[in-house]
């Protein structure tokens, strides 16, 4: 059996992988508490283009 990459759950567990390593990124940049406006603003700028199809590399 082979796992066809763009079948619509691979897609959906690559968007999942994602928005996991964003997030992770975005912790890891919140540990000095200085950054946490920029780091909020950097997720949220990239949620809003990736919502929009605008992907690029996160």
């Amino acid at each position: 059996m082979q796992i066809d990459p763009n079948s619509r759950n691979m897609q959906g567990i690559t968007s999942f992988l994602t928005f996991v390593a964003l997030n992770v990124l975005y912790l890891l940049c919140c540990l000095p508490v200085v950054t946490i406006g920029v780091a909020t603003s950097a997720l949220y700028e990239v949620t809003i283009r990736y919502s929009d199809d605008e992907r690029g590399r996160p």
